[in-house]
C-alpha cells in the first residue's frame, strides 16, 4: 500500500474547497461525454432535486447515489441473477 499516506491527505482538505471541486470535475466529465451543456442540466437538475429532498427529509443520501450509480447495471443482471437463484429472493441457507 504505498499511496496510503496520499489518499489519506485528501482528508486534510477542507470541505468547502473538496466538494465545489468534486462537482466541477464531474460537470467537466458529463460535459466531455458528448460536449454538450443540455447533458449536464439533464444530469443535475434531478440530482439536486432528489438530494435536497433527502436532506429536507433527513435521509441519507448514499443509497441514492449508490442507485445512481449500481443501477444501470443490476438493472442488465437482474435476468441472470434471477435465473441462477431459481426466482429466490435470498442466499440458500
Amino acid at each position: 500500500m504505498p499511496l496510503v499516506r496520499y489518499w489519506l491527505s485528501v482528508f486534510k482538505i477542507p470541505y468547502k474547497v473538496l466538494f465545489p471541486s468534486i462537482l466541477f470535475f464531474c460537470c467537466i466529465g458529463t460535459y466531455s461525454v458528448n460536449s454538450s451543456l443540455n447533458d449536464v442540466a439533464r444530469r443535475r437538475h434531478p440530482s439536486a432535486s432528489m438530494g435536497y429532498m433527502f436532506m429536507r427529509l433527513s435521509l441519507d443520501p448514499a443509497p441514492l447515489m449508490l442507485g445512481f450509480i449500481l443501477g444501470p447495471d443490476a438493472r442488465g443482471e437482474l435476468p441472470s441473477i434471477a435465473a441462477c437463484s431459481a426466482g429466490a429472493a435470498s442466499p440458500p441457507s
